[in-house]
């Protein structure tokens, strides 16, 4: 669901910022320090950490690099990394919001921060060898979607997306034993936890009765 809305987040935003974007061409600060940091690839990558660790979301600073691809203050390189860097930026803040809670909250934030650093760390390598390698890739492959600037970083965020959501498949059951060691449930979520119930329990009524029987014996 969170997905899905800043999906749709970013979608309003596109709209919302190529009617603005025109006016960051007035705005000469931005474009010194854009001018500034694009000397160094990496900059926008160090951006948008910066930016998603302030905004707590990587929607927000997906959005902006619409904004500022649109007012042609940034290349779309720049902004794909800047999408990357506000994944990275979003999974560090959930690890410093996981650093103050404990049990299964705790368990469910760092598989967030695993499965997101590690789609970006597959998406960057992608990028490396697309980049400096002149090996066409995933940037390659939505240019050729789509001209539209805006809609071509919409689509790297969704790339983002669809990476974390394919790392979370491909890990989900193997890591939650490193999970329950790495934060034990509490006592209390463990007393809340059925001792007789199952899901695959609600496929046969008969036995999904005498189990709720059991659990509350």
């Amino acid at each position: 669901v969170s997905a899905l809305l800043a999906l749709g987040l970013l979608m309003l935003g596109i709209e919302l910022m190529h009617g603005g974007s025109d006016q960051f061409h007035d705005v000469s600060l931005l474009k010194e320090v854009f001018v500034d940091f694009g000397r160094w690839q990496g900059s926008a990558l160090l951006i948008g950490i910066v930016l998603a660790l302030v905004s707590q979301s990587a929607a927000t600073v997906s959005v902006l690099a619409i904004a500022l691809i649109g007012a042609q203050l940034i290349s779309f390189d720049q902004a794909m990394l800047t999408v990357y860097g506000a994944g990275i930026g979003s999974s560090l803040g959930t690890g410093f919001l996981a650093l103050r809670i404990r049990g299964v909250a705790r368990q469910i934030a760092a598989f967030e921060v695993i499965i997101k650093l590690l789609a970006i760390g597959v998406l960057l390598p992608l990028y490396g060898i697309e980049s400096y390698g002149s090996v066409p890739l995933l940037g390659a492959a939505i240019q050729r979607m789509t001209a539209d600037v805006g809609q071509q970083v919409a689509l790297v965020y969704i790339a983002c997306q669809v990476a974390t959501v394919a790392a979370q498949i491909l890990i989900g059951e193997p890591i939650q034993p490193f999970l329950d060691r790495f934060s034990p449930p509490q006592q209390q979520e463990s007393l809340m936890r059925p001792r007789y119930l199952y899901d695959q329990a609600v496929d046969d009524p008969e036995t999904a009765v005498t189990l709720v029987d059991r659990e509350q014996a």
